[in-house]
């Protein structure tokens, strides 16, 4: 019989964490099928997928002999609130260009060819987590907006010890986001180590 947490390639599943009390063997990441889940759906960042991949980059970093071009341009970050987390990264200025309430949404950068999505969990993470930065042009000015438009930050903008000014607040879901701006000293600070050959 087969496990019916398992899709078949091209076949997303949806399901929620605490429904499937399985260890995951069988790489679902713990998610059954929810009823009304409509078949042939593309798989979604579940903690499942993201396992499978980084096995397979893995795998192909121990046998494909040399440097990889390694490209992040996808981060997942949870919520609990779907709504109020798409509300709230809109207001920073991401595009919604995925909805599917109430357990996912993704959105493009308005720079750069970055995506950026949100996946429902049934309780919000530890304020300990992740922190997810946000460069911007004109800091200053843009959390005068937000804080204008409504928004409340941890801490205004500063200079740091790194040479990049930043300031945080958090989502609805308790994630700590950084607003910042560092220009050329992103990728190349006094102290960057030399090029590998």
């Amino acid at each position: 019989m087969s496990d019916p947490c398992v899709s078949r390639r091209g076949e997303g599943i949806r399901g929620t964490p605490e429904s499937c009390g399985s260890n995951s063997e069988h790489g679902c990441g713990g998610y059954r099928p929810v009823a009304g889940w409509t078949r042939g759906r593309r798989s979604r960042d579940t903690p499942g997928s993201a396992r499978r991949a980084s096995a397979e980059a893995r795998s192909v970093g121990q046998h494909g002999g040399g440097t990889h071009r390694v490209n992040l341009n996808q981060v997942t970050v949870p919520c609990v609130d779907l709504d109020a987390s798409v509300a709230f990264y809109r207001r920073l200025g991401l595009r919604l260009i995925v909805n599917d309430p109430p357990d996912y949404a993704r959105f493009e950068c308005p720079v750069g060819d970055a995506t950026f999505s949100l996946h429902r969990v049934p309780h919000a993470p530890d304020a300990h987590g992740i922190v997810v930065y946000f460069e911007l042009e004109d800091l200053d000015a843009t959390v005068r907006q937000l804080r204008a438009a409504g928004l409340d930050f941890d801490a205004e903008p500063r200079d740091q010890p790194w040479l990049w000014r930043e300031a945080y607040l958090r989502d609805p879901a308790g994630n700590r986001i950084c607003l910042f701006h560092a220009g050329k000293n992103r990728h190349n600070p006094p102290w960057r180590l030399p090029t590998e050959r």
